[in-house]
């Protein structure tokens, strides 16, 4: 089915978004790079430092927990933003030009996100391998 077709179904905010319903600005920069970027990312990421700090290697495994909860949460999210930009895409008729931007930054944004989470699992084993505690200079 064409995206442009598909039927409205109104509902909630979180559905309208998913179903593509809402704006592509609002959905790009509202939802994609206000809420998912930088609510998610920051306010996760710190969490989930304190957390790491806090905890250290007296307790890896709710340490583990606690980031695969965080990155449960970051990727439902994410994916939950991806999908409405893109299909909100699918939907737009202004000029053809941000249609084809959005889903050109929506792929690249995949790659990045993809090597920041393999990133973070890394960053995170280390911290817990050495105890809860960062060496500066290395």
């Amino acid at each position: 089915m064409d995206e442009s077709t598909v039927q409205t179904v109104g509902g909630n905010y979180i559905m309208r978004h998913w179903h593509g319903e809402l704006s592509l600005p609002r959905s790009y920069w509202l939802n994609g790079v206000l809420l998912w970027g930088l609510l998610v990312n920051l306010g996760g990421l710190v969490a989930l430092t304190v957390l790491v700090f806090a905890v250290g290697n007296k307790s890896a495994p709710l340490a583990w927990t606690a980031l695969g909860a965080y990155l449960a949460i970051e990727i439902s999210v994410y994916l939950w933003a991806l999908v409405g930009i893109w299909r909100s895409a699918g939907r737009y008729t202004g000029p053809a030009i941000w249609k084809v931007l959005a889903r050109v930054a929506i792929c690249l944004g995949v790659i990045v996100s993809v090597a920041n989470m393999a990133r973070t699992v890394a960053s995170v084993s280390q911290i817990l391998n050495q105890g809860g505690s960062i060496t500066v200079g290395e």
